[in-house]
């Protein structure tokens, strides 16, 4: 007999139950035994269950049937951490091949080169070393324009 505060689960209750239940892949007789553990032995019947308990059961199966995903940034985060290096990605290949042809009569084995010397490879592997040539033609870029600005001025003082 339920006390006065406890309302047996609703019919939306009900259904969310089972639904959840389904897509979880789990059982009549599954359910039966979540709702046993849930009431510590008091029923077995999801019909039988108070409104808390059956919200227990559904926060329970929504955690199995709709697992929340990690943020990309935060998985990265707690990998930088552990010290696990992460394999460079396209996107900064990409990145990198941009900033290096931005100038002119630079060749793809100019980067390798390049690459050699600064990382000790051909090409980056990891987005540390990526991280670390990207810099290094950023700054070489940023050199080449600071020549180009002065060599201006010089030919227009002349």
């Amino acid at each position: 007999m339920p006390r006065p505060n406890n309302k047996i689960r609703t019919l939306a209750q009900n259904k969310l139950m089972h639904g959840y239940a389904a897509k979880c892949g789990l059982s009549h007789d599954d359910l039966r035994d979540y709702a046993s553990e849930i009431s510590n032995g008091r029923t077995d019947h999801t019909s039988e269950l108070y409104t808390h308990e059956a919200a227990e059961i559904i926060d329970r199966l929504q955690k199995i049937a709709e697992p929340q995903k990690t943020p990309r940034r935060t998985i990265q985060y707690r990998r930088r951490n552990a010290g696990v290096d992460q394999i460079v990605t396209a996107d900064q290949l990409n990145l990198l091949n941009n900033l290096w042809f931005a100038k002119e009569g630079r060749t793809a084995n100019g980067l390798e080169m390049l690459c050699n010397r600064i990382i000790k490879r051909e090409k980056p592997r990891t987005t540390k070393e990526c991280n670390k040539v990207i810099e290094a033609v950023k700054s070489m870029n940023n050199r080449h324009s600071a020549l180009g600005f002065l060599e201006k001025n010089d030919k227009e003082a002349a």
